[in-house]
């Protein structure tokens, strides 16, 4: 009989290492990157098959799924919860107090592991929020992850018991699939849940595709079906193959990386889902072919480095974006040395993975989680401080008026004296979405200004009145959250923005009105 010996699947590891590459290459660099996202989507695969190798076959009862919940949580929560304390509290000696606000606000809906039902009641897109200092964006991914834990027993242990459990399986995610596909709401498509769980599913695809080729092997092989406090999944030694399985693999990842690094071809909604289903599912097959060979031959010291970046990418997902936001808000990301960022970057990571993360990977789930309550109360102390723990009280005067500007923008002119122009009523009907306003204002001046834009047009209105102290005939006011000025600019736009309310319109009032200016304030 063949001799099993267990080993790391270092497969798993390198895809996370890739994942977490295009992932740092979408933040950092964009225009280089620009598809990068993908690799949140690999992590989601890659969290679908651990989560079947470990419910695989159980009884669908109390004590495993509550063993499955211990395990999961014991895994993610104590790295999560120290980076948000930290976020919370070192930012508090940098931000304006308007921002702190902000960020608690945020704090106790990723303590809560709603952050993207945040997005979703606010009606915020994720890309529309990279642009803004949302130290807590990243914790989305994270909430969606847990919030699959809940339901993740209830799916995967009764398709187990199906004879042929791949027709469920790729049921479910066709379904999920064209949820997130064909749902006219932006928000939900890309956070809730529902419109993720194929993703998870293709890992468990890829568990059942291995489990089936085994059974037909003349060796005995068994796939690792519990594991004690390392989550990794071990895999057994096999034997040589005809197909060359490392050429395979190699182009695989490849493949990923490409997929990341090419340019977007399109911004249309179905392209995306399919990027997303091709990104996904190179990622399932990582997996497969992991568990082929365990020899990376020539490639043996990319291999030690990219596991080793798999090992941490957990961590440097979890630091890197409260790193990139600071330095951004510090106004010092742009002139920084990309490869300086990095080094931050990685030096927090890794001090965090081998003095915190690591350590408590091994010790028993009661100190575990006895820290993490620990590190709640630390929270909803910080939470209920003054900020920077009222150490720092920051009088210099760009402060103040940095201060003074942020309170302003929040208070929209517009809400009190809009009176809706009648004219421009006309040309277009009064919008249904929120925060839209049709304006003109009278002042003591010949000339006639127009001006329009989105939600920074709406929170500038009040600086364009006062700069202009009256000295306007006519001063008309159009502005649209989200909606750019020219219509050809929106295609970017999903449908929930509402956008072709006003296609054409800006033409239209320029042509009706004839503004001696033109003023227009959007991004």
């Amino acid at each position: 009989m063949k001799v099993m010996k267990k080993q790391k699947n270092a497969d798993i590891q390198l895809l996370r290492a890739a994942a977490i590459i295009a992932v740092l290459g979408f933040h950092l660099r964009p225009e280089y990157v620009p598809q990068g996202y993908l690799g949140v989507d690999i992590f989601f695969a890659i969290s679908g098959y651990l989560m079947t190798v470990i419910l695989h076959e159980k009884p669908l009862s109390l004590l495993p799924c509550l063993r499955f919940y211990e395990r999961r949580l014991k895994r993610l929560l104590p790295a999560y919860l120290l980076i948000v304390f930290l976020t919370l509290a070192i930012t508090s000696f940098y931000i304006i107090f308007t921002d702190y606000n902000f960020l608690k606000v945020d704090t106790i809906w990723s303590m809560a592991f709603v952050t993207n039902f945040q997005s979703m009641f606010k009606e915020e897109t994720y890309f529309l929020l990279i642009s803004e200092y949302k130290f807590l964006l990243h914790t989305w991914s994270l909430s969606v992850e847990i919030q699959y834990y809940l339901f993740a027993p209830f799916i995967l242990i009764p398709i187990s018991w199906s004879s042929n459990p791949l027709i469920p399986l790729v049921t479910l995610s066709g379904i999920s699939w064209a949820f997130q596909t064909f749902i006219p709401y932006p928000t939900i498509s890309f956070g809730f849940v529902f419109s993720r769980i194929w993703q998870f599913l293709i890992g468990s695809i890829a568990f059942y595709v291995l489990k089936e080729q085994s059974s037909k092997l003349p060796e005995k092989i068994e796939l690792m079906k519990d594991l004690e406090e390392d989550e990794d999944v071990l895999i057994p030694l096999r034997k040589p193959r005809l197909i060359n399985y490392n050429l395979l693999r190699f182009f695989n990842f490849g493949a990923i990386f490409v997929i990341c690094f090419v340019p977007k071809l399109s911004n249309n909604e179905f392209y995306e889902s399919l990027v997303r289903l091709i990104s996904t599912m190179l990622g399932g097959i990582s997996i497969f072919l992991g568990a082929q060979s365990n020899s990376f031959g020539s490639f043996s010291l990319f291999a030690k480095i990219g596991t080793y970046l798999g090992d941490i990418s957990y961590s440097v997902y979890l630091i890197h974006w409260p790193v990139i936001i600071l330095a951004k808000y510090l106004m010092i990301f742009e002139i920084t040395p990309l490869c300086h960022i990095l080094a931050i970057i990685f030096a927090i990571s890794m001090a965090q993975y081998h003095l915190f993360e690591k350590p408590l990977l091994h010790q028993s789930s009661k100190l575990t989680f006895s820290i993490c309550g620990i590190i709640y109360g630390l929270l909803i102390l910080t939470l209920c401080q003054p900020q920077s723990f009222g150490f720092v009280n920051v009088t210099h005067p760009a402060f103040v008026a940095n201060q003074q500007i942020a309170e302003q923008c929040n208070q929209l002119e517009m809400n009190t004296d809009c009176n809706w122009d009648p004219e421009m009523l006309k040309i277009s009907p009064k919008p249904t979405k929120s925060a839209a306003y049709f304006c003109s204002y009278n002042g003591t001046g010949k000339a006639t200004v127009f001006f329009t834009g989105n939600s920074y047009a709406l929170r500038q209105l009040a600086g364009i009145k006062k700069a202009l102290k009256g000295k306007y005939k006519t001063l008309y006011f159009a502005a649209r959250p989200a909606c750019l000025a020219f219509e050809t600019f929106n295609d970017g736009y999903g449908k929930y923005w509402q956008c072709d309310e006003i296609f054409n319109k800006t033409v239209q009032f320029l042509e009706k009105f004839k503004p001696d200016l033109l003023i227009i304030s959007q991004k």
